[in-house]
């Protein structure tokens, strides 16, 4: 069984739209089950409702399509693909910026609850900062995840370990330690992730650039033939806690073809099919390549 990649810069994936599209609505409420208007319902990524997807799930032409709440806290996002789930983001000035998982729009409409923005002066102590693109522009929806602190082991439950980024690219972590010092990993559609150590609380804002990454792209054939549907993976050869931002994963296409894009670049990784996939066709060996 043979493997061929090819690193390369990013490229843009076109998809030819399905012939019937499908609504997704629902309605955004508080706490207290109020309706919360003008709310940001923001297609995040995409995947395939059954089998192997064989594109990045940012790169469906739905994501980032979006749709404004009502008084009434409803809103509708017209003529999606029915065939895929989705990751909607949820944001509002005044709220706690949130995911919404596996969204199918064909199960009918969907109901999100927002938190209000947690104000405790004097009691919760803020790691704050923002994200950024190549250009300068704030990134709406960045995930910033928590990966390491100067806390005890047992104290996580007083440390946020995740924040989403606002409609200006902002996010904030909140502790009840005022000398919490912390280690974030990044993430964001279109970007390449990165990881950002030594944070702290404090008045500081803490500014973070993302990049546009690599891709990475090759073909899985079996004795001269193309195998499609197989889903492979990727991951650093370097796993340190403080540097691994893979796995990335991703399926061959009907010609056996397969691309990972936003890679993160200046790294050495390895490519490997996932066993499960393959059956009783073999296997492949893992092959090193290098994201320059």
């Amino acid at each position: 069984m043979k493997l061929t990649t090819v690193v390369a810069l990013v490229a843009m994936v076109s998809l030819v739209a399905a012939a019937e599209r499908v609504d997704l609505t629902g309605t955004v409420v508080d706490e207290n089950g109020k309706p919360v208007s003008d709310v940001t319902a923001y297609i995040y990524t995409a995947h395939v409702r059954t089998g192997t997807c064989v594109f990045c799930s940012s790169c469906f032409p739905d994501c980032a399509r979006r749709a404004q709440t009502d008084q009434a806290g409803r809103f509708q996002i017209k003529s999606l693909d029915p065939e895929l789930v989705f990751r909607v983001l949820f944001l509002a000035d005044g709220y706690e910026s949130a995911f919404r998982d596996k969204v199918d729009p064909v199960q009918g409409p969907v109901e999100m609850t927002l938190k209000t923005v947690r104000v405790e002066p004097g009691r919760w102590y803020r790691v704050r900062g923002g994200v950024f693109d190549p250009n300068g522009m704030p990134v709406t929806g960045a995930t910033v995840e928590v990966t390491e602190t100067n806390l005890g082991p047992g104290q996580e439950d007083r440390l946020d370990q995740l924040a989403v980024t606002n409609r200006r690219g902002v996010w904030i972590i909140n502790s009840k330690f005022p000398c919490v010092v912390i280690a974030v990993k990044v993430s964001a559609r279109g970007l390449a992730s990165q990881r950002f150590a030594n944070l702290n609380a404090g008045d500081q804002f803490h500014g973070v650039w993302l990049g546009y990454g690599a891709t990475v792209k090759g073909r899985v054939v079996k004795d001269g033939s193309p195998m499609a549907g197989v889903a492979l993976g990727m991951v650093e050869t370097n796993r340190g806690a403080n540097t691994l931002i893979g796995p990335y994963t991703i399926g061959t296409d009907a010609d056996g073809r397969f691309l990972i894009s936003n890679v993160a670049p200046a790294r050495e990784y390895i490519i490997y099919g996932l066993m499960e996939s393959f059956g009783r066709e073999g296997a492949i060996s893992p092959r090193p390549i290098v994201c320059a």
